[in-house]
């Protein structure tokens, strides 16, 4: 005798094993063990500020679109900079951060290039390419506006930004006969042709 079994797709544990997505984080700050009116300098030795048109400073809010709290990046040329300690890394690095105005992001470092910045909302992303020479990477990010800019989220990676993974599955549950060659299963999307492994 066949007997009925329902199951839900969700107590059916997909693993992605060997995730083809891999970042190696170098530098990152969200300000989140900073307190608000702190700079950047009492915030982290290895960053310094100008004060621009107004105070660099940390606020308790976010309109940069990540969460409080976050640095406001004064008026008129005020500027954030962070000394980064590049661990051996070079070549090719993205620049990811937030902000709700237009800041510019600059290098004394030499020899180091910087890309055109895309924008999505308040994301910004940027190339950032540094000789095999260089120890410790100067970044600087200036709020070249008459309005105060708030920065938050801001992460320096090598290679491919982690994504979703992309799986999917066609319905969230299933009746089927146990031991019936006429079994409909559901069938589980795979975008990135991730290798799944399947246990219950």
């Amino acid at each position: 005798m066949n007997k009925f079994l329902r199951f839900s797709v969700l107590a059916i544990l997909a693993i992605v094993c060997n995730a083809s997505f891999a970042q190696t984080v170098i530098w990152q700050e969200d300000w989140s063990t900073a307190k608000k009116d702190q700079t950047p300098t009492d915030v982290n030795a290895n960053y310094t500020f100008a004060n621009g048109g107004g105070t660099t400073k940390i606020y308790n809010e976010k309109l940069a679109g990540g969460t409080a709290p976050e640095l406001l990046v004064a008026k008129n040329k005020g500027s954030f900079t962070a000394s980064i300690d590049l661990k051996g890394a070079s070549g090719d690095m993205t620049l990811r951060y937030k902000t709700n105005k237009t800041i510019t992001v600059t290098s004394e470092t030499e020899g180091v290039k910087i890309g055109e910045a895309t924008k999505s909302g308040n994301d910004y992303e940027l190339t950032v390419n540094v000789p095999a020479s260089v120890a410790t990477l100067s970044l600087t990010f200036t709020s070249t506006t008459s309005s105060n800019a708030r920065l938050d989220d801001i992460v320096l990676f090598q290679g491919e930004a982690k994504k979703m993974a992309g799986l999917s599955w066609g319905t969230a549950s299933r009746d089927v006969t146990i031991g019936s060659e006429e079994n409909n299963f559901p069938v589980l999307s795979n975008a990135n042709n991730l290798p799944v492994t399947y246990t219950a």
